[in-house]
């Protein structure tokens, strides 16, 4: 599996505390079936967390260089969780935040929790005028009403692409939320399935529990596209699957009634 949301790389955010957290991190995420992840510290427009590419391309190399000294058969790739703002398409012009794998094809775009700027269809256009395709960090945090799933249909078609955090389908994010990441799996609206990862304990890195689920809800098949052959496509540069949205899921009144009462 490839992960390609986390914060491994100490001292930069709220994710690994120093370097032996990060080699931590390392290990259980290769001992959770993880073959290769993309670091991606926050970078906000501003604060303790306005990481850019230098600061965030030195403390990657540090990290690459204790995992081959440890012989920790991890491959760590550049790149950032872009905070959402109408500045994203000039800084990326600029090159000072990262892209996905660094290759300049796709970033990884936070919003605010539980919200949905005004100007995100203005920052997602001018991207893709540049050729840059935004992928949504955990979209599953951000909607809970049908027009704003039916907002996701709209920019998949556009050709936005989504990912979801694992623990979100495992429940350790609320009930809501992982109501809209099966929501989301379900209706073949996601593209990935990321760690998010931040630390040892508290969001620790591994896929697999998350794998189950999504097998369990959609199958094997779209349980390697989501874990394996996306990112890989990613962070090679390739073309991501994509598949048209699903309708919404039209429950009776007896299912609904024992929803409720579960």
């Amino acid at each position: 599996m490839i992960d390609i949301h986390s914060h491994i790389l100490h001292g930069l955010d709220d994710g690994a505390k120093d370097l032996s957290e990060s080699l931590e991190m390392a290990r259980m995420a290769v001992n959770d079936g993880v073959v290769a992840m993309v670091a991606t510290p926050h970078m906000m427009p501003d604060g303790p967390m306005a990481n850019r590419r230098d600061a965030a391309m030195e403390r990657l190399a540090v990290l690459q260089e204790a995992l081959s000294r440890e012989e920790i058969p991890l491959r760590v790739l550049p790149g950032g969780e872009v905070y959402i703002s109408p500045d994203i398409p000039a800084e990326l012009a600029r090159g000072s935040l990262l892209t996905c794998a660094d290759r300049g094809t796709h970033v990884l775009v936070e919003f605010p929790a539980g919200e949905i700027p005004h100007y995100a269809e203005q920052v997602f256009f001018e991207c893709q005028l540049r050729k840059i395709v935004p992928v949504i960090a955990h979209p599953e945090r951000n909607v809970r009403e049908l027009e704003d799933y039916e907002r996701l249909v709209e920019w998949i078609r556009r050709g936005l692409l989504l990912q979801v955090n694992g623990r979100s389908l495992l429940g350790e994010s609320g009930s809501g939320a992982q109501k809209a990441a099966r929501t989301i799996i379900e209706r073949r609206m996601a593209h990935f399935v990321a760690s998010d990862a931040h630390s040892t304990t508290r969001r620790p890195p591994g896929l697999s529990a998350a794998r189950r689920e999504v097998e369990r809800l959609v199958g094997d098949a779209v349980a390697k596209i989501l874990f394996e052959d996306n990112p890989r496509r990613l962070i090679e540069g390739g073309n991501i699957h994509v598949w048209e949205p699903a309708p919404p899921v039209r429950r009776g009144l007896l299912h609904r009634l024992l929803g409720r009462s579960s």
